[in-house]
């Protein structure tokens, strides 16, 4: 493009930083920052200045992130402070990350849905409920209680406080809940020991019409595995594919191997490793194995044993594996 002798504006400078999503392309990136801080764009206009705190922010660039922000006087907005709040989250920072509020109100920068459904996220965080409430309170006085995406924030938070009559209540006021929203619930209740009451929510969920995911299996899964309801967990496992559509996917096969290992089912699982379409990784041959190990299954340890031997001759902890459970050379 510049070859031809057309420069590219803020427009296509945006575009471009918007799709660096790897570490390689993060270097190309960094090469556009660098050439526009040599031209006219160093006084950064608000697209190439999100653009860019959007970017050093997904990478964990905060340092950077917060470099470019402080050049954007009167142009930063909430995507500036979102972007900022969202990668202080994900580097553990959730103090740092519900500061930006304070900008945001210095500055008079209109805080939307977005940016409140990530400071609940930093709240959920925090060892104390008090600022999650007050962002409760906030999104009631801004009119953006309605709002799906902070009604799933709120789900999360009150159920990360194990607050769960909050939760639901939370859950209760949504007019349409989306399969966000009933993840959120039903995990919300897995996560904190009400495994009968996930489940029930789950039915309430597929007899209401609403389509499960990924996700909400891996939960359900999840709360059989956990609160000893096996036979529930084949049940749903075994629904994924013929009722709903789900193939289920390696992770899915983790959670359903960890619940028939826990239980001593350990034939069956040594069948599903078997049959699964996906070869089963290191992981799952060696977190079978100490289930083996812990039921004293012998038999099962030693067919295991071998099969994974085979699969990955070079990891030698099959072999010390198989020495101990069957006493092979």
């Amino acid at each position: 493009m510049r070859a031809s002798g057309v420069q590219p504006n803020s427009f296509t400078i945006s575009t471009l930083l918007k799709g660096c999503s790897s570490s390689q392309s993060f270097l190309h990136a960094a090469k556009i920052h660098a050439y526009v801080l040599k031209t006219s764009f160093e006084s950064l206009d608000v697209a190439v200045g999100n653009s860019l705190v959007d970017l050093y922010s997904r990478f964990a660039r905060m340092d950077q992130a917060w470099a470019v922000a402080t050049t954007m006087a009167f142009v930063r907005d909430s995507f500036t402070y979102t972007s900022l709040a969202k990668g202080l989250n994900q580097a553990g920072l959730p103090n740092r990350a519900l500061e930006m509020i304070v900008h945001m109100f210095q500055e008079e920068v209109h805080m939307d849905g977005f940016s409140l459904a990530c400071f609940l996220s930093a709240a959920a965080a925090l060892p104390s409920i008090e600022p999650g409430m007050q962002l409760h309170c906030c999104s009631l006085k801004l009119g953006l209680s309605s709002q799906v995406s902070v009604s799933n924030s709120l789900i999360n938070m009150y159920s990360k406080h194990k607050c769960l009559q909050d939760a639901k209540s939370v859950f209760q006021s949504i007019r349409e809940p989306s399969v966000v929203s009933w993840n959120a619930l039903i995990s919300g209740l897995a996560s904190n020991g009400s495994y009968y009451e996930a489940l029930s929510v789950f039915e309430d969920m597929t007899l209401g019409g609403a389509q499960p995911d990924g996700i909400t299996f891996s939960v359900v899964l999840y709360a059989c595995t956990h609160g000893g309801l096996i036979d529930i967990g084949i049940k749903h496992f075994n629904s994924m594919r013929k009722h709903f559509g789900v193939s289920p996917q390696r992770n899915h096969y983790t959670l359903f191997l960890d619940m028939l290992g826990r239980a001593g089912r350990l034939t069956e699982a040594a069948c599903t490793i078997e049959t699964m379409p996906i070869q089963p990784d290191l992981s799952m041959y060696k977190s079978l194995l100490a289930f083996c190990d812990l039921h004293n299954d012998l038999v099962v340890g030693e067919n295991v044993a071998r099969k994974a031997r085979e699969l990955y001759p070079s990891d030698t902890i099959f072999q010390n594996m198989l020495s101990g459970i069957c006493g092979a050379p």
